[in-house]
């Protein structure tokens, strides 16, 4: 007579319910490994291609009418429909400037403009959640879609 034991299906090494566990960090780190190569060497070519930005629409600003004391009475928005105040980095208030990185890209001060652990970050909330619930842009990203007139999030 036979055992028992030798007419069941060997186990398999890992079982279902860990695979399900492991499946998400697994496909992150795929997927960003995929991304960042495809990222950087699209980079290095986007670098070597593409010139400066068109930064003559954004050189122009609003026409202000002010006072004799200097204080703004009207202001009208340039051609293209937009407000830019003439304005000096030292006249915003500095807690505006940290309040916008925190808030906008919390490791402004610490990567070049693309910033890898967003992405990941992004790729894990997509794979986890199945729907695009977070971005990597950095505030260096979203400057350059803003004067590039790219409304577009490819």
């Amino acid at each position: 007579m036979t055992d028992r034991a030798d007419l069941l299906p060997a186990k398999p090494a890992t079982s279902p319910r860990v695979w399900s566990w492991l499946r998400a960090p697994v496909t992150v780190v795929a997927v960003t490994l995929l991304v960042s190569g495809a990222l950087w060497g699209g980079l290095e070519i986007a670098k070597s291609r593409m010139g400066p930005p068109p930064l003559e629409a954004t050189q122009s600003v609003s026409t202000i009418v002010v006072d004799r004391n200097g204080h703004l009475l009207r202001a009208f928005t340039t051609p293209d429909g937009r407000w830019r105040l003439p304005l000096e980095p030292k006249d915003v208030d500095p807690r505006y400037f940290a309040m916008l990185k925190a808030y906008e890209d919390k490791r402004f001060e610490s990567h070049g403009g693309v910033d890898p652990l967003a992405f990941v970050r992004a790729a894990y909330l997509l794979v986890r959640h199945g729907r695009l619930l977070s971005g990597g842009s950095t505030l260096s990203m979203q400057v350059a879609r803003l004067v590039e007139r790219r409304h577009d999030k490819t």
